[in-house]
């Protein structure tokens, strides 16, 4: 996976005397967090059957005050499956109906 997600974060107020922003992942198998925001997915393998997977972002800063986002990474073997399944089964715009004998349309 490739794709990364930006996240930012404020300390108020301007004049505080502790800036520190510390990140942190409560699922590092499902993603990462760099300490500059950035999270990046980890890969779900094809074998996993999970839809999904999520992870708590969160945003502390030195005074003790936290933020946190939950972040999703989907799993784009599952969906390809369903995907592939779905078009194996659907029906035909116009034609015959496979289990009542009629027509489509």
């Amino acid at each position: 996976m490739d794709e990364t997600l930006s996240l930012t974060a404020d300390i108020m107020p301007d004049n505080a005397a502790d800036k520190t922003i510390t990140w942190t992942s409560s699922d590092t198998s499902v993603a990462d967090v760099s300490q500059s925001g950035v999270v990046t997915p980890k890969v779900i393998t094809p074998d996993d059957e999970s839809k999904h997977k999520t992870a708590v972002i969160t945003a502390a800063g030195g005074n003790g005050i936290s933020a946190s986002c939950t972040v999703t990474v989907f799993n784009p073997y599952v969906y390809k499956k369903y995907a592939e399944e779905y078009a194996k089964h659907r029906l035909p715009r116009e034609g015959a109906h496979p289990r009542r004998g009629g027509l489509v349309r």
